[in-house]
């Protein structure tokens, strides 16, 4: 249950009417299935009444503010406790705009605003892409090979509510609260989805995984807590969600997912929004619906990270919202996870929307955290915005923010750099760069065809980054430091041109095996090779130069050569040595 006095301390009416033009406050709770229209074809189905939200630059008693409310015809519903916001009601026929003027104009006020309505947003969609492509389009595959994420991470929720019979969902949800006024579970634990919007949101962020049923999550291992701010209709009001983020925030949620939001700005969402983020939690919204840069709230609120969608061709998708508020973008177009259903009950279904697209970073978050607990807020937004990948122009841009989510850079480390010839400084193509941990190959790749390498999806630590090439002599970078969600280098690397000596090693004319010839410049061995049953040796891999070349064996007294040249990409051939007893 909340904390003592809960976040509203009478249960909110909410009367089910037109709402005043300009009033509205559409939440983008994005996605449908089947044949659903657009909700901007319709009028509001539910909304407040005549609701006005009231902040006093000083603390006021129940008394007081229903004394203060009684002054203009109107009386004291509830309050949003963290952040002293009342809900004041006034008769459905008040001018709300007159009310609004005089309750500002007075003295004892902070701030009034309106407790504005909103409902679901939906975007057609077309179940033809292949199930999850978007997990395949961030690299989760490959980020989950290092991170699942953990059950102490918990994601909430703050939507329709959740199943909580859902197979995929059942075992991974913690308690949560309704805050939905007009549910039959309101101000309750009850916070069953009679919608099925949460449901699927819940289900893309971190659904059951490796269950033998149903689909994957984007952070397998997280819990999600549900908290039901919107009805059967996908409506409800701003004090509703802002007592949603309240909660979250106090009851451990690292991560708070709003896949809703609004045309008009709030303070209180502001207020909410802010308390939230100083407990350390993460706000994740849907930058919105409506294919223009009109902000949407509460995605454009300091403090929140606004999401938009892309297509599985990597594209922006035609219906999301951009502004210079923009975070990143995800996958958002015919996603396929966990529904509730009032005809199929506990199902899947395709959705469309930045609805569909933010908990795809919701969940992405919960792995970053898993990662490191003690990462703060700013840190795992700043990992998951620096490791996405750039989609619309070259840097951050208002339309898909600093580029699409990848997975598996957020939860790894990279190496890149070049590989060239020391002498010519041409690049060299094809050379094989391995990065080593504790002896242990742990990746590998091939230098393209500009001699660029990229190492990628390594775990955070120190490698040696060895490169070879046929006609070079190998080379080792020791001790690069890679970190999570970074590029480490460029770590460039111009390799030598070699050659090698090959010959025989016998005794009178039988065949010495298991011989030694070991190839010297000065006093610095750079090669050896042992004879084979035919005496027949080789050393490849030698820098060009002029060498001293000693065969040994034993029971056989040592033999030097001196003046071997060796030339790049060359054999020397024939450098024979006889062993006596």
């Amino acid at each position: 249950m909340p904390a003592t006095g809960s976040l509203f301390d009478a249960m909110a009416r909410r009367y089910r009417r037109p709402f005043a033009a300009g009033l509205a406050l559409w939440l983008v709770v994005c996605g449908l299935v089947g044949n659903t229209t657009d909700a901007f074809s319709h009028a509001p189905t539910a909304d407040s009444g005549s609701e006005i939200l009231v902040k006093f630059h000083a603390p006021h008693t129940v008394a007081a503010v229903q004394r203060f409310a009684a002054a203009y015809d109107g009386t004291r519903d509830r309050e949003i406790l963290h952040i002293g916001v009342h809900v004041l009601r006034f008769p459905p026929t008040t001018n709300q705009q007159a009310l609004l003027h005089r309750l500002r104009a007075n003295s004892a006020v902070a701030y009034a605003e309106t407790n504005s309505v909103a409902t679901v947003q939906l975007i057609p969609d077309d179940p033809g892409y292949p199930n999850q492509w978007g997990l395949t389009t961030i690299n989760a595959p490959q980020g989950w090979d290092l991170a699942q994420g953990d059950p102490a991470v918990v994601i909430a929720v703050i939507d329709t509510g959740v199943d909580p019979y859902h197979p995929d969902l059942s075992g991974k949800q913690v308690p949560g609260w309704n805050y939905d006024s007009f549910s039959p579970g309101y101000n309750t634990a009850d916070t069953t989805d009679n919608h099925g919007h949460g449901t699927h949101v819940a289900g893309i962020a971190a659904a059951a995984t490796n269950n033998a049923r149903g689909i994957a999550g984007v952070c397998p291992l997280c819990r999600i807590m549900p908290v039901k701010v919107l009805g059967a209709d996908g409506s409800g009001t701003y004090d509703a969600v802002a007592s949603g983020i309240l909660y979250a925030a106090d009851h451990g949620a690292q991560v708070i997912n709003l896949s809703l939001g609004g045309s008009a700005s709030s303070q209180g969402l502001q207020e909410a929004v802010t308390y939230a983020a100083s407990r350390g939690a993460l706000l994740i919204a849907a930058a919105g619906n409506d294919g223009t840069n009109f902000p949407t709230y509460p995605a454009a609120l300091p403090g929140v990270m606004a999401i938009a969608a892309t297509t599985s061709s990597d594209q922006r998708a035609a219906f999301s919202n951009y502004n210079t508020y923009l975070s990143v973008a995800a996958p958002g177009v015919d996603v396929y996870s966990t529904v509730w259903s009032n005809t199929a009950g506990s199902t899947y279904a395709y959705k469309s929307g930045t609805s569909m697209a933010t908990p795809v970073v919701s969940g992405l978050a919960g792995l970053v955290i898993a990662q490191d607990a003690s990462r703060s807020s700013a840190a795992v937004r700043a990992m998951i915005e620096r490791s996405a990948d750039d989609l619309h122009s070259s840097g951050w841009d208002q339309y898909t923010g600093y580029g699409r989510v990848n997975l598996g850079r957020a939860v790894s480390g990279s190496v890149l750099g070049m590989v060239t010839d020391g002498v010519t400084g041409a690049t060299l193509v094809n050379a094989q760069v391995e990065a080593l941990h504790a002896g242990q190959v742990r990746a590998t790749t091939l230098s393209q065809a500009d001699g660029s390498y990229n190492l990628r999806y390594l775990p955070a630590g120190t490698y040696d980054i060895r490169i070879t090439l046929a006609g070079y002599a190998p080379q080792t970078r020791n001790s690069v430091l890679v970190e999570t969600a970074q590029v480490s280098g460029p770590v460039d690397v111009a390799l030598t041109r070699v050659g090698s000596v090959t010959g025989k090693v016998t005794s009178g004319r039988k065949a010495v095996a298991g011989a030694t010839v070991q190839a010297l410049q000065g006093t610095e061995l750079l090669g050896s090779a042992t004879t084979d049953a035919y005496g027949i040796y080789q050393i490849a891999n030698l820098p060009a130069g002029t060498y001293t070349l000693t065969a040994s064996a034993s029971g056989y007294q040592s033999q030097t050569k001196s003046g071997v040249v060796v030339n790049p990409g060359q054999t020397t051939s024939g450098v024979n040595f006889s062993l006596t007893r």
